[in-house]
């Protein structure tokens, strides 16, 4: 599978698989080194350059996750 890409359309970014974000807890037959992976079932723990670090949780709107990704597209990512 290739990697998950974050595209910008209209103002939104979405990821270039539908629906994908990050696995939680993936078994290693399953990872798929195409996407960010964590550990933690209460989510992926996340630096942000505000110095702050929160779990954004596994049921994370797609597009408020890539939007955050990619803060140069200039949207709002929303509620993490």
């Amino acid at each position: 599978m290739a990697d998950v890409l974050p595209i910008t359309v209209g103002g939104v970014t979405r990821p270039s698989i539908p629906g994908q974000t990050f696995q939680v807890r993936p078994k290693v037959e399953d990872a798929w080194s195409g996407i960010p992976q964590t550990p933690f079932s209460a989510g992926l723990p996340t630096a942000f350059f505000d110095g702050s670090v929160r779990t954004i949780s596994p049921t994370v709107d797609p597009s408020a996750f890539w939007g955050a990704v990619t803060p140069a597209g200039g949207e709002v990512p929303g509620d993490l």
